[in-house]
């Protein structure tokens, strides 16, 4: 059974933009590249990283999900 974000501890950073809609927080448990750096050709070198949030913008990135999602980075609270 794949367990959810909500009882995940990167669910939520306590960040501000996460309460613009409520039912989105900020998973800390993505890696975030802001500006790209490392982007060549459209393409990011992400290393072992599972997942990552890219903003080519150099603005702002970030990954934000429901409570009810899940995935393999989970870990207890």
């Amino acid at each position: 059974m794949m367990q959810r974000c909500g009882t995940c501890k990167h669910w939520g950073t306590g960040d501000s933009r996460e309460y613009i809609d409520k039912r989105y927080r900020f998973c800390a448990g993505v890696d975030v590249n802001d500006g790209c750096s490392g982007c060549s050709s459209g393409s990011v070198n992400a290393g072992d990283d599972l997942a990552m949030a890219v903003d080519n913008s150099g603005f702002w990135a970030a990954l934000k999900c429901r409570e009810d999602f899940g995935c393999v980075l989970w870990e207890q609270k």
